[in-house]
């Protein structure tokens, strides 16, 4: 049982490691316009909605940080940690691209985008665990604390795209306006799913869904006590 909880953990785990990792590695270096899908619904708009080649797994490892939080507590937090010394490398690597030009003697300007996407999903990492910690209701803290998440996460991407001038202002608003409205509308539709899922696995990993509860430690065996824990 221990093992298959293993296995659980280092699945999520890698799916909120590399749709994190995704964001700061990619960065802007290819943009993808969706201003006309918008259109389509009779939405008129004011800027061009422009979704970075980084952003499509970044719902995907939010919704696998709601999962480790619900079924595993406090290594929620252990994660986020190893997250920032993947960011770091995310970073010195960037700055190394930046140092060395190519074949035609030209350098890329990669590093001002990784720090603004590393902005945005260590605040949002952040903001997500503390809500979904606070929030006592199941179905409203998937949901509450991923929207304060990815709010909070683009916003300070706003902030520090502009601060950093890695692109001109109407694109930085439509890489944040695109990245808000593609993250927050994949964790809504997602999350429905997300909370059968976690209910089907509690029963498959046999412990209790993320609660306030007391550890007995009087009782506990020398196996991880899932069941009897105090989650965060």
């Amino acid at each position: 049982m221990h093992a298959r909880r293993e296995r659980v953990l280092i699945l999520f785990a890698s799916l909120f490691v590399v749709g994190n990792a995704m964001l700061p590695l990619l960065g802007i270096s290819k943009v993808f316009g969706i201003s006309s899908i918008v259109a389509n619904t009779g939405i008129e708009l004011e800027h061009m909605l422009l979704l970075p080649i980084g952003a499509p797994g970044f719902p995907i490892a939010l919704l696998a940080a709601n999962q480790i939080g619900e079924l595993y507590g406090r290594r929620y937090r252990s994660l986020v940690v190893v997250m920032l010394v993947i960011w770091g490398g995310a970073l010195g690597l960037a700055y190394a691209t930046d140092q060395l030009p190519d074949y035609t003697n030209h350098t890329s300007n990669a590093f001002g985008a990784a720090v603004a996407f590393v902005a945005c999903g260590l605040l949002a990492c952040v903001v997500q665990m503390f809500a979904f910690a606070w929030i006592t209701v199941r179905w409203l803290r998937h949901i509450l604390a991923a929207l304060l998440g990815v709010t909070a996460g683009w916003g300070v991407f706003f902030l520090a795209a502009r601060g950093l001038k890695i692109a001109t202002e109407p694109e930085i608003t439509g890489i944040t306006l695109a990245g808000v409205g593609y993250t927050w509308l994949v964790m809504f539709i997602a999350t429905p799913f997300a909370l059968l899922v976690s209910r089907w696995l509690a029963v498959y990993l046999r412990v209790e869904l993320r609660q306030r509860v007391k550890v007995d430690y009087a009782a506990a065996d020398s196996s991880p006590a899932f069941a009897r824990r105090d989650s965060w």
